[in-house]
């Protein structure tokens, strides 16, 4: 872990991730020392975090890749955690932090903390949803999942697609420049969503990149179609004759090459 703070300070070149990092590492060593019980539950997530980190380094000498790393890890620890609290503990810890946030935001506004309030702010009404479904069903998460699947995958993907903003602007940089273009970049695009947003652009937007939206669109509802569905027409594609299948395979790269918004982009793993 100690490699990995260093590895951090050398591509970010701030002395207080170095202060930081060392700091944390000797808090949790304290911990494992004041409560043994935790050492194996700190040793098993740290080794998680050094391997998201190392998984963001191999990537790219860059810190944006690191950070894109560190922030899967972060998303996996949280997750183990969270599965262990109950749904009051859950709704207590997430409105506590929430009101810490907004408490900045409103004594300090910037763009990242104008995230970071809305994401905590939109995780603390579905966590107190979840609670009062849960004392109406008697408890049983599977009686109201109908809210909550669909609601773990909307904060997943928004997650997700958070942390990708780190990873994409990274890429395909010369390695001389990839640290300053891509932490700038990132740092514009967070400004970007942190900051007053005007609706007016919205169907401008919607129209730009109408292509975009019709190829997510039919993704999503092809992932969402039931599973003996696509395995019906994944057999029977199967039992098609071959040059039935090579027309399909033609005429469906045919169509995809006419949705192209963009030059070809280099394939990032080239790089290497």
């Amino acid at each position: 872990m100690l490699t990995i703070i260093t590895i951090f300070y050398a591509l970010s070149g701030q002395i207080w991730i170095l202060i930081g990092g060392v700091s944390f590492i000797f808090i949790l060593f304290l911990l494992t020392k004041i409560i043994p019980s935790w050492k194996k539950f700190i040793q098993t997530n740290i080794n998680l975090m050094d391997t998201m980190l190392i998984g963001g380094l191999w990537h790219g000498a860059s810190l944006n890749f690191m950070i894109w790393g560190g922030l899967n890890g972060l998303g996996i620890v949280i997750y183990k955690l969270w599965r262990q609290m109950s749904y009051l503990q859950k709704v207590l810890l997430v409105s506590a932090i929430t009101l810490i946030i907004g408490y900045f935001r409103f004594t300090n506004p910037t763009p990242a903390w104008n995230i970071a309030f809305f994401w905590m702010a939109a995780i603390t009404v579905g966590t107190l949803i979840e609670l009062i479904l849960s004392q109406i069903t008697s408890k049983r998460s599977d009686n109201f999942s109908w809210f909550q699947r669909p609601w773990s995958i909307l904060l997943t993907f928004v997650f997700i697609t958070f942390t990708r903003l780190f990873f994409r602007s990274g890429s395909n940089l010369n390695p001389a420049e990839a640290n300053i273009v891509a932490w700038d970049t990132a740092t514009q695009m967070i400004n970007q969503i942190g900051s007053s947003w005007n609706m007016n652009l919205v169907l401008n937007i919607l129209y730009e990149y109408r292509v975009f939206l019709i190829l997510f669109l039919g993704g999503m509802l092809i992932h969402w179609l039931p599973k003996n569905w696509k395995r019906w027409y994944r057999v029977n594609f199967a039992l098609m004759p071959r040059y039935v299948q090579l027309i399909a395979v033609i005429v469906s790269v045919f169509i995809v090459f006419q949705f192209i918004t963009a030059d070809l982009q280099p394939f990032i793993y080239f790089q290497f």
